[in-house]
């Protein structure tokens, strides 16, 4: 199985001391902080090359712009049902309307790729709202132990400096590989 998704590389200017710290200790898979502009998708083979062109072909007409980014409302909300399937998440999220809009031309250019890898991520796409993950994968316990941990100064600025089409051939099998392109927005 190959599965690809979209994202962006997050470059902190300014972020709160104690945010690595709860970052580590509130998520089991080791990930860098990123914005999610496309949710993964299961994908054949030959439509990786397709996806690429697709891509290179937007970065090279669009000019790039290195987008400034404040992340300044803290999502501390989880549902019951999230909790149950150990899936409460923490998020600090963001009304930027530049990524906004990288996000909706990302998703109309990859409109054809529909196949979700998790099909209740096709609505965080639809329903984008930028943000940065803080903490994922929390059982009840985990996610009330997470907010006594939260700090009032949680404001973070960033930029996003590279658009990442991330490509994982043979998914969750012995022989994973994992490919990434990087499109600069410099």
């Amino acid at each position: 199985m190959i599965i690809f998704a979209v994202t962006t590389d997050v470059e902190f200017i300014g972020k709160p001391e104690w945010l690595d710290t709860f970052f580590i200790k509130h998520n089991k898979v080791k990930y860098d902080f990123h914005v999610t502009l496309k949710q993964s998708c299961v994908i054949e083979k030959k439509q990786v090359s397709k996806i690429k062109n697709t891509l290179s072909e937007y970065f090279e007409q669009e000019e790039p712009k290195q987008i400034d980014i404040v992340f300044d409302r803290l999502n501390s909300d989880a549902s019951v049902d999230d909790l149950s399937k150990n899936d409460g998440t923490i998020m600090i999220n963001s009304d930027n309307e530049s990524v906004m809009n990288l996000q909706r031309a990302i998703v109309e250019l990859l409109s054809d790729y529909k196949n979700f890898l998790i099909q209740e991520t096709k609505n965080y796409q639809e329903k984008f709202k930028p943000h940065i993950t803080i903490a994922t994968g929390l059982n009840q316990e985990q996610f009330e132990s997470a907010k006594k941990d939260l700090r009032e100064d949680y404001l973070c600025q960033a930029k996003l400096i590279k658009v990442i089409l991330i490509i994982i051939y043979n998914f969750k099998q012995e022989t994973e590989r994992r490919e990434e392109v990087a499109y600069n927005l410099l």
